[in-house]
């Protein structure tokens, strides 16, 4: 499915509340929120919103809500879409750099790190901290990418109903239907927290999770918030050799579905 396509059937985005242990009280007023994909809201909401902020967003066809009003203003820092200035923080804003680095509108290393090394950047104190972007940000993408490779080459065919699905179906003990991981698992999980510190090995760990959730200990049931598809959601955890992951399945009609892998 293309971003078009993707567009057409879900042209809206959700806040989502946080995942963290204890949330913050700050983002309670942007839970629930639903605008538009290319809504100007998003453009300084989109989490993160601050440090340590594990917020997220999804697509949904759910129906647009009013723009929040009021709550705790976002740090300049985190204002800003990284969908649209892939830049996972506002680097003008940051305080290494703001007000210090004469060119940061118009350098064109920081614009789009097309340049190499040998091209050599103004010779400022400031030009590390965008060369550790640049170069972060080339790692997520690469490490992304390298995700969606693996899952496209190592997902079953199957069938469902009359038609062929690419999925994983793993037996679980816990449940009496085998878990499904398909596409939705992964891009959800490849979506989220971009920022966070332990990002790039979630993704690792995503290549692992169809053998990492067969040893995941069922602990409880939870009544969906935000999602009207979903009869409950499951969750798991899993702890071995000081690997401590927590994973949620959404329960309904269709299946057992793997929706979220969290490092905890």
């Amino acid at each position: 499915m293309d971003r078009c396509e993707a567009a057409h059937l879900y042209p809206n985005l959700e806040y989502l509340e946080s995942s963290a242990a204890n949330k913050r009280k700050d983002h309670k007023d942007y839970v629930g929120t639903v605008l538009p994909i290319e809504h100007p809201w998003w453009d300084t909401h989109m989490p993160p919103s601050a440090w340590g902020c594990e917020c997220g967003v999804r697509k949904t066809d759910k129906p647009v809500t009013p723009v929040p009003q009021g709550g705790q203003p976002v740090n300049p820092v985190f204002d800003n879409n990284p969908g649209k200035t892939a830049e996972f923080i506002n680097m003008a804003e940051h305080p290494y750099v703001k007000g210090v680095c004469p060119i940061f509108n118009t350098c064109q290393y920081r614009k789009d790190g097309t340049l190499t090394l040998s091209d050599t950047p103004p010779n400022r104190p400031e030009c590390k901290m965008c060369l550790l972007a640049i170069s972060y940000r080339k790692k997520i993408r690469k490490e992304q990418e390298a995700v969606r490779k693996w899952y496209k080459a190592q997902m079953p065919t199957t069938k469902v109903g009359k038609f062929p699905a690419r999925r994983f179906e793993i037996s679980h003990q816990d449940t009496p239907r085998p878990i499904i991981i398909n596409r939705g698992f992964y891009e959800e999980v490849i979506s989220k927290y971009a920022g966070g510190v332990n990002y790039i090995y979630r993704l690792e760990l995503l290549k692992k999770a169809h053998e990492l959730i067969k040893d995941a200990r069922f602990i409880k049931p939870e009544k969906p918030k935000h999602h009207d598809d979903a009869s409950s959601f499951l969750v798991f955890e899993y702890d071995k050799n000081g690997l401590k992951i927590e994973f949620k399945a959404k329960e309904n009609a269709d299946g057992i579905f793997l929706y979220h892998m969290k490092i905890l």
